[in-house]
């Protein structure tokens, strides 16, 4: 009886530690996809990252001297609409837009019409720019009773010389 008490205990040890290294094999296999798959996805998370960058360098940027001419020249316009002065309008635009002095308005390439805006320049507020590839467009905004009033004018630099391009209100 002693021997079989003793093979007993023998055998449920046994049994117990290779049980045992089966759970602890099965919990590692487990663990190593849980890594495998982190690591695969910080590795798609740097790569993201990295193009972000890129993209992020690839940027063009505005010089201080584009954006201090883009400013005045959208000025410049504004005052030329507030003061109807269709020299300066018709000298400073794009050929391919056309006044009509009799309606105040711009009629553009698509026969899109935006009209003159009268500005008052303590609500005018600029409310900021976009460089697409050497146009750069400025936004301004008007807030006043009935409306916020919302202006877009993109200004084309060819040759040192600003001039307006498209304008939308």
């Amino acid at each position: 009886m002693r021997k079989f008490s003793f093979f007993l205990i023998l055998f449920l040890l046994l049994y117990g530690c290779a049980n045992n290294n089966v759970n602890k094999t099965s919990k590692n296999t487990d663990f190593e996809k849980k890594i495998t798959n982190l690591e695969e996805e910080n590795n798609n998370l740097k790569e993201e990252n990295n193009a972000l960058k890129e993209k992020i360098n690839n940027i063009e940027n505005i010089t201080n001297d584009q954006f201090r001419e883009a400013i005045n020249t959208s000025l410049k316009f504004i005052d030329a609409m507030n003061n109807l002065d269709y020299e300066y309008l018709e000298k400073n635009i794009n050929p391919k837009i056309k006044i009509n002095r009799d309606k105040q308005i711009f009629i553009d390439e698509n026969n899109s019409e935006s009209g003159f805006l009268k500005a008052d320049y303590s609500k005018l507020e600029y409310r900021g720019y976009h460089l697409d590839n050497n146009k750069i467009l400025i936004f301004f905004g008007q807030a006043n009773l009935e409306a916020n009033v919302e202006l877009e004018i993109t200004i084309k630099e060819e040759n040192n010389k600003y001039t307006i391009d498209a304008y939308r209100n």
